[in-house]
């Protein structure tokens, strides 16, 4: 009778745990709220040239040594400027531009808006990894509270087919962080799981254009299964963090045209095909290419 007892009490205790525990991971929950809502990761690339930040394996960072920017010395393959009173601004490069560009703000010219294929864009290596380099040269006033700009989405697809266009969303209208599916296969998205913004001062590395204000370097591997000649989708937005009245910064858009962009000689070569090949074999035949060449 008496060790009946003590178990039905040693039973009650674990029930009573159990219950309690399911409480306390119920008002958790609440107070947290949902994964999909978890706070900004927020990049400041404000504060020093050196600055970097890391956004789903990608490294974002002011770089000094960085090629110089400007007319000859890096291709631009899209600008992106609103014009007029608008503060934030979005798009993509590509060759087959509409007549009518949509909300987008990329120029309709051939010249800085063009098809950019996979092997016309330069590597760097960073801590041990090999990164395909995205050059990024802002052009915003020069009186420093305007001087900033924030990047709120950066994607990258890669397809086999030239001259794609869509300014379709999926979720609809979320140019924020909706992805945009008929542009292939998605290799980067900067808001993949949370909302990320990069913040950047026009001013720190030089005013006006002249060098790239920001790289990024988003991992080679990213890149596995692609072919050296699939076409390069890139879509920005710039702009959505408007003014901070705590820190007294514009981030919006207000002066110049921002554009990505590949430097004309590129401190590493572009991918070759073998490479990607290799990456989609898991890097075997990177790593026998590499002690072939030692």
């Amino acid at each position: 009778m008496k060790g009946n007892m003590l178990e039905r009490m040693a039973l009650a205790a674990v029930a009573f745990l159990v219950v309690a525990l399911s409480v306390l991971v119920a008002g958790l929950a609440f107070l947290l709220g949902p994964a999909s809502q978890a706070e900004a990761s927020v990049i400041d690339l404000t504060g020093a040239i050196g600055a970097q930040g890391t956004v789903h394996s990608a490294l974002f960072r002011v770089d000094d040594a960085t090629e110089a920017a400007g007319t000859g010395v890096i291709d631009a393959y899209v600008q992106l400027n609103p014009g007029g009173s608008v503060s934030v601004e979005r798009g993509i490069n590509t060759s087959g531009r509409p007549s009518n560009y949509g909300d987008f703000d990329a120029q309709t010219n051939g010249i800085h808006n063009y098809n950019l294929q996979l092997n016309q864009i330069g590597l760097r290596h960073a801590g041990g990894v090999t990164y395909v380099e995205f050059l990024l040269d802002i052009n915003e006033k020069e009186n420093g509270v305007a001087s900033y700009l924030s990047m709120d989405a950066f994607q990258v697809y890669t397809s086999p087919t030239a001259s794609l266009f869509s300014s379709t969303f999926t979720p609809a209208g979320n140019e924020l962080a909706g992805t945009i599916t008929s542009l292939g296969t998605l290799r980067y998205n900067m808001d993949a799981d949370t909302d990320s913004v990069v913040l950047l001062d026009s001013e720190l590395i030089a005013s006006g254009s002249g060098r790239a204000d920001m790289t990024a370097l988003i991992p080679l591997s990213a890149f596995s299964g692609a072919s050296a000649t699939d076409y390069v989708y890139v879509y920005s937005y710039f702009g959505n963090e408007g003014f901070d009245s705590v820190n007294n910064r514009n981030y919006g858009s207000g002066d110049g045209f921002e554009e990505w962009a590949r430097p004309v000689n590129p401190l590493e070569p572009a991918p070759e095909p073998a490479t990607l090949a290799f990456l989609a074999l898991g890097g075997v035949g990177l790593l026998v290419r590499r002690r072939r060449m030692m």
